[in-house]
């Protein structure tokens, strides 16, 4: 494996999602959000933050409604 890539990995210990937690909710306002502007873009790292955004394993079926959307930003590149 690429030493520049190993400390970046996470162990997943358990791959069910909370989806009681802040993460959860914030990530299914946040989707709610673009499906309603109409954004282009969905970028969750950017609203959720890194510790929020560190704490989602799955992705909302509600995701279905980002029918706009052409761009994916999943985290901050170079970081």
């Amino acid at each position: 494996m690429n030493s520049d890539y190993e400390d970046k990995l996470v162990n997943i210990e358990n791959n069910v999602q909370d989806e009681t937690s802040l993460a959860w909710k914030k990530l299914c306002e946040y989707i709610e959000k673009i499906a309603e502007e109409g954004n282009e873009e969905f970028a969750p790292y950017e609203y959720l933050g890194e510790e929020l955004h560190s704490q989602i394993y799955t992705l909302p079926k509600t995701i279905a409604k980002l029918k706009k959307v052409k761009t994916i930003v999943f985290a901050v590149v170079g970081v």
